[in-house]
């Protein structure tokens, strides 16, 4: 069986974790060598990032709802991310490299690698999101490394088998999960922009012959589901 990379992307709530972890089960009860991960270390370094923001800003302040249902925060205000968006650009690039790394050490050892958070797709549409709240001019050399950057974030997936699962939730479907789970519902444009992203960014890597997209309908039952997943993925042989 040829070494894959499973890649689950799609907006929080959407159902990526629960069904990464319902492959993980049934690709090791056929024998398989499976790790699940995440990647996602671009987080650490945007809170820190952030941390640092909120002190440099003093006074350069707004009231912003990252939730919708819960109250509006202080956050700095959108020239200090113009300001500073070539340093959270050099943070994104050192997170990449750091789990590029984890990734190629963990791959001699396991057939299937599953990441459940889709880190290089999630990270691309949380830039391209910071980018478009800070009305950064798409001509500035900001903008243009942003580009550069998407390139180089890309090209890996290109090189190996990769298997990229996507859920495409819509914010009419995702809220009531959201509180089941008592946790923040994100904003709907918040949503819609990154179905926007990945779209884009699928159709770009659907060209390449390495690369398979499925996209299950997340409104249906988890185990319709995961029984479609099986039925589509590559290295499934019942």
């Amino acid at each position: 069986m040829t070494k894959r990379i499973v890649i689950f992307v799609g907006a929080q709530g959407s159902g990526k974790t629960t069904q990464a972890h319902l492959l993980l089960q049934r690709l090791k009860s056929q024998g398989l060598d499976v790790r699940i991960t995440s990647l996602s270390y671009y987080v650490i370094f945007q809170l820190k990032f952030m941390e640092f923001l909120k002190k440099a800003s003093g006074t350069h302040t707004i009231k912003v709802k990252p939730y919708e249902n819960l109250q509006p925060h202080i956050d700095p205000a959108p020239e200090m991310y113009k300001s500073f968006f070539g340093l959270l650009i050099a943070l994104h690039l050192f997170s990449f490299f750091l789990s590029r790394i984890k990734q190629m050490v963990l791959r001699p050892f396991y057939g299937v690698i599953i990441e459940h958070e889709g880190y290089i797709m999630k990270e691309i549409a949380d830039l391209d999101y910071l980018v478009n709240r800070s009305n950064i001019n798409p001509r500035s050399i900001t903008s243009k490394l942003l580009e550069k950057m998407k390139v180089l974030l890309l090209s890996p997936l290109k090189k190996y088998p990769v298997v990229i699962i996507y859920f495409e939730g819509q914010p009419g479907f995702l809220k009531p999960r959201y509180l089941r789970r008592s946790s923040g519902i994100e904003p709907s444009d918040y949503i819609y922009f990154q179905n926007m992203i990945y779209d884009k960014l699928i159709s770009i890597l659907g060209h390449s012959t390495n690369i398979v997209v499925i996209k299950p309908n997340p409104n249906n039952p988890i185990s319709k589901v995961h029984r479609d997943i099986l039925s589509s993925i590559p290295m499934i042989e019942d």
